[in-house]
Formats: structure tokens, sequence, C-alpha cells
């Protein structure tokens, strides 16, 4: 059983468990989360396919808006993470146009 931490977080490597017993789960209920799980695998296959179809300067474009986006909540004790050195690599070699 792993702790429950506040909003639905358990501890890394431990199963999700919230409830003091077990509850029962039916063959019908498997079967439809083994189901949503398919269409699930599906769809995110298909949108690995279609972002791996972009241009490679449109797929750094996209990381470099959705990391400036989310930098201020991704690590708020890393002051010193700045990915403009990946961005020149890229545009040194040509896989980057500004």
């Amino acid at each position: 059983m792993s702790i429950c931490l506040e909003d639905g977080f358990a501890l890394p490597a431990q199963p999700m468990v919230c409830y003091a017993t077990p509850m029962p789960v039916s063959q019908s209920e498997r079967e439809f989360m083994q189901r949503l799980g398919e269409y699930k695998r599906a769809s995110h296959a298909e949108a690995a396919a279609q972002h791996r179809a972009l241009p490679l300067a449109e797929r750094l474009r996209r990381s470099w808006a959705l990391y400036v986006a989310s930098r201020a909540e991704a690590n708020a004790t890393s002051e010193g993470d700045d990915p403009a050195g990946f961005y020149q690599l890229a545009h040194s070699r040509g896989l980057y146009r500004s």
C-alpha cells in the first residue's frame, strides 16, 4: 500500500492505493479499461507521428514556446536553467532559423 499525499499523488515507485481495502473490479471493467488504454496508446502514437512529421525548425519553435510558457512552474529552484545554448548549437548546424 502506498501513502496518499495531497492532490492524489503517491510516493514514487508505489502503486496508487487510496483505499484501506481493495475494491472489487469486474471483468467487464477490466476489459473497458484495456480498451481505453488501447485507444489512448493509438491516440498518443498518432500525435507523436504528427509531431515527428513537422520540420525540425517548427519542432524547436514549439519546444521553445512550451519552455517559455512553463519555465516558472517547471523548477522554481533552478534559476540558471537556460536552453539558449541548445538553440545556438542547432542554429550553428543549420537546423534552426530564428
